[in-house]
């Protein structure tokens, strides 16, 4: 089986090296953005959210995917923080591998192609 790749700034990288899981049993993912700092995406029951890790301070989420709420009439949409700003491209492509894996995952497949400009 071959691995999802991303093309970003010229670069291409495997997926799973760029973002690994944090553990086998959970669904958590890092990366190291542009910034040199490390980055989180978490998922919740309602949600996925994107922390900055910083171990002299607590996390700090700087995105959030909103999942569709029929209850409350709203759409699904990604929320990117002010803090996250400087990287919103990186946070959607990171985001989309994420969402993506997490639902090949439910289905029980590890198939999952994702390449990004």
């Amino acid at each position: 089986m071959s691995s999802s790749k991303l093309v970003y700034n010229g670069t291409t990288v495997d997926l799973d090296v760029f973002m690994p899981r944090k553990a086998f049993w959970r669904s958590a993912r890092a990366f190291t953005g542009s910034d040199g700092r490390k980055y989180t995406w978490h998922q919740s029951i309602s949600s996925c959210y994107l922390d900055l890790e910083d171990r002299s301070q607590p996390a700090v989420t700087i995105a959030e995917f909103k999942q569709r709420s029929i209850l409350k009439g709203r759409k699904a949409y990604l929320e990117i923080h002010p803090q996250g700003e400087h990287m919103a491209d990186l946070i959607v492509i990171t985001w989309l591998y994420y969402e993506t894996r997490r639902r090949e995952n439910e289905r029980g497949s590890d198939d999952v192609a994702i390449v990004g400009a």
